[in-house]
């Protein structure tokens, strides 16, 4: 496998990879305190070619846009706080 396919091969993985993990956050299902390092890395560690593709990735493996899914959580959550 050349560089240029090995690293398209780990970003693509690593936005499989981080789907889920923002499912799970968003699901609510897991270990929290995971979830929420997990969360603070993914959306100040990734470019933005990388949360374009994540949001690709959520939207194939949960068949929901991720930023209706973020909106979806908001409004259900009573403790969250109107801006």
């Amino acid at each position: 496998m050349s560089k240029m396919s090995s690293s398209s091969f780990q970003s693509s993985k690593q936005c499989q990879v981080d789907s889920q993990h923002l499912h799970s956050y968003l699901s609510g299902n897991g270990v929290v305190t995971n979830h929420h390092q997990n969360l603070v890395e993914i959306v100040s560690c990734r470019n933005l070619n990388e949360i374009k593709s994540i949001r690709q990735s959520y939207s194939a493996l949960c068949g929901q846009e991720l930023l209706h899914a973020f909106a979806s959580t908001q409004r259900n959550n009573p403790f969250a706080v109107s801006v």
